[in-house]
């Protein structure tokens, strides 16, 4: 009995420490600025991922701003991340146009790769590209016809 409760402390102070180790921890408690292109027009960004719900989700709040046609456009949004092993990851969206869905994932060190939505609403894919621990480049994908169609992306610092 001691020795698979050793074996089971040993793995879950593993699974800790990769996690740990992910990208998550790189990408929080900083503010990230960014500028890009967004459905053809250049766009700034603002992202901030913080620990939240006495940390049990990564939380990430993001915001672009373009301008079309002389308009300001502001677009908002919220996603709750959830860590579901030292390699997944799940959580659910909430935006300014009052739309949510799920998002599922994989992520390692540097990268985070996001499919989010629901067939009758939208479907993507957001790849998240950390650089170093001050640069990430970001690239979002819609799902059009059985195949990711990239519509915006960012350098952010």
């Amino acid at each position: 009995m001691k020795k698979i409760s050793l074996i089971t402390l040993l793995l879950i102070f593993g699974l800790q420490q990769v996690i740990a180790d992910g990208i998550f921890d790189r990408l929080t408690e900083k503010k990230w600025q960014g500028t890009g292109k967004l459905l053809g027009a250049s766009a700034t960004y603002n992202m901030e991922w913080v620990k939240g719900l006495d940390d049990k989700f990564f939380i990430l709040r993001f915001q672009n701003e373009r301008v079309v046609e002389g308009h300001e456009l502001i677009f908002s949004a919220h996603a709750y991340y959830k860590i579901i092993d030292e390699k997944k990851v799940e959580g659910m969206w909430f935006d300014s146009r009052g739309i949510y869905f799920p998002l599922v994932g994989t992520f390692n060190t540097n990268e985070l790769v996001i499919d989010w939505g629901i067939k009758d609403t939208e479907q993507g894919r957001t790849i998240y590209r950390l650089q170093s621990s001050e640069n990430m480049n970001v690239t979002d994908y819609v799902l059009h016809s059985g195949k990711y169609v990239q519509f915006g992306s960012a350098s952010y610092k």
